[in-house]
């Protein structure tokens, strides 16, 4: 089953009007500032778990993976997804 979570509109723009002239929010997706991380330093390490170090790009492909997995099963843009670790 999947539930679609929609902001309401008005609350979404009145935080944008605060949070934009503070340039803590410039109106793109965290999907966009992610991709556009990776982009910029790919090599760079982006996680280290013990003695093992993943680069921006290896991560990125890996949640890019992730994201056509989830495509696959049915889920779309906008659909909320919960992860339990």
């Amino acid at each position: 089953m999947t539930h679609r979570v929609a902001p309401d509109a008005a609350r979404v723009r009145m935080r944008a009007r605060r949070l934009r002239p503070l340039g803590l929010w410039r109106g793109g997706s965290i999907g966009r500032a992610w991709l556009a991380t990776c982009a910029a330093r790919p090599g760079a390490i982006a996680l280290v778990d013990g003695d093992d170090e993943i680069s921006f790009e290896a991560l990125c492909d890996r949640t890019l993976r992730l994201a056509d997995a989830l495509r696959s099963l049915g889920v779309e843009p906008g659909d909320g997804v919960l992860s339990q670790l």
